[in-house]
């Protein structure tokens, strides 16, 4: 019943549904043949599901929805990039990272002055701004 009503909450909301993943069935080719032969086999769900869009071909288009107050999607992807590179820094450090340390590594990229069109101080303002990092 709960799944159910998830499953109608995401089909009118979000236009998604869960769809349930196959079992991976690890049987012999023997053992097959004589579960087709008896066809008695129960199913059973593998309990692992997948987030999916019920949303026609027209609406899927990354073309209908630009990235909001982004000048072009180079910019946009610049962005995911550098805070991408950032993150993957302060993970690998034990999830702390001194900002001498990274304006190190970022020296060592040719990153530690300018990203894409703006300058690398604005752009980790902006990534603390947008909770990438916390200074």
């Amino acid at each position: 019943r709960i799944f159910a009503l998830a499953q109608k909450q995401l089909k009118l909301v979000w236009g998604m549904e869960l769809r349930e993943l196959p079992v991976r069935e690890k049987m012999s080719l023997q053992e097959k043949r004589q579960a087709m032969k008896s066809n008695s086999q129960a199913k059973i769900g593998s309990g692992a599901y997948i987030l999916t869009s019920t949303l026609p071909d027209e609406y899927r288009s990354a073309a209908i929805i630009k990235p909001s107050r982004i000048p072009t999607s180079d910019d946009e992807a610049t962005y995911v990039a550098f805070y991408t590179l950032v993150v993957s820094f302060i993970w690998l450090n034990g999830g702390e990272l001194s900002e001498q340390k990274l304006r190190r590594y970022l020296l060592r990229l040719n990153a530690d002055q300018n990203v894409s069109s703006e300058k690398t101080e604005t752009t980790l303002k902006k990534m603390e701004k947008h909770g990438y990092v916390i200074k």
